[in-house]
């Protein structure tokens, strides 16, 4: 019986041992698994100076193109910054266009390290070298700036709230002119209804003298009309012009001929009037002797 029930307390007490040992062996891999740790995984130190680091905090994660591949090991306060000590367990190419910087990892807190290896075609650098990480950028304060902006936009000088002013301002000075009636728009929204009287005759004289441009009358009518007596009337005086034009052109008539080239006719007119002028400057030479002449015989 005592052996019996010796074994049966070794069996529990060996089931109990591997049920706890199998439990270790779980927790430590789900550890691993959630942390990202491989074993056998070889890993670089990577150092990195920052100015200032917002915040950031051992275990930190490091970023590359969007995937965790290290975490932050140590942070050192020294004289030229802050060096921060990056463990990574994926190869690295860093290149001389590198960029380091310190980004929030969410909304409500927490920071990671971005990483951005370089462009393919520049110069690479060892994980041995001391990079040189960008100044931080703070959520909440860019926040801050833009609301300190927005409310000196808002409130400032020359901002929107005072540009509102101004135009209510100058809206009540245009209503007040309006309800005195100034101004055409404010005479006829004013009661006197002289100005609506007058729009009113002018637009009435305006239609009787449409209406009667529609019947013919006058010139302006006639000129409208349906009938085409006036057009045909003044197309015939054009032609007759065209006529009268071509004939002169032609050197036809009198007009004709003096408007041509040929210049006889000019000719024969100036030896007409040098005639003329010979025959009055003769009689103007002949009329004292004639004059004496009858007064002498006169006389007798």
């Amino acid at each position: 019986m005592k052996k019996e029930a010796f074994a049966n307390e070794l069996t529990i007490e060996v089931v109990v041992g591997l049920f706890i040992v199998l439990l270790l062996v779980g927790l430590t891999y789900f550890t691993f698994v959630v942390s990202g740790r491989a074993w056998g995984r070889p890993s670089e130190t990577i150092e990195v100076v920052f100015q200032d680091v917002m915040g950031l905090r051992e275990r930190d994660s490091v970023i590359v193109r969007g995937m965790p591949v290290g975490e932050v090991k140590d942070l050192r306060l020294e004289s030229d910054g802050v060096h921060v000590l990056m463990e990574v367990r994926e190869p690295l190419a860093m290149r001389e266009d590198y960029t380091v910087s310190i980004v929030a990892a969410s909304v409500f807190g927490g920071r990671h390290v971005r990483v951005h290896e370089g462009s393919p075609d520049a110069i690479a650098l060892p994980l041995s070298h001391r990079f040189v990480g960008q100044e931080p950028r703070d959520l909440m304060e860019d926040a801050a700036e833009v609301m300190n902006a927005a409310r000196k936009d808002l409130t400032g000088d020359g901002g929107v709230i005072e540009n509102l002013k101004q135009a209510s301002v100058q809206i009540r000075d245009v209503t007040e002119r309006l309800n005195r009636g100034e101004g055409m728009l404010g005479k006829l929204l004013s009661a006197d209804d002289t100005l609506y009287k007058d729009l009113q005759a002018g637009i009435a004289s305006v239609r009787a003298v449409v209406e009667r441009v529609e019947k013919g009358e006058g010139a302006l009518g006639k000129l409208l009309s349906a009938e085409d007596t006036v057009y045909d009337d003044v197309q015939a005086a054009v032609a007759s012009l065209r006529q009268v034009s071509e004939r002169i052109e032609k050197g036809e008539g009198l007009i004709g001929r003096m408007v041509s080239e040929d210049d006889t006719l000019y000719k024969q007119l100036e030896e007409l009037l040098n005639e003329a002028r010979a025959a009055l400057d003769d009689v103007r030479e002949t009329t004292p002797v004639v004059t004496f002449t009858s007064v002498l015989f006169g006389a007798f």
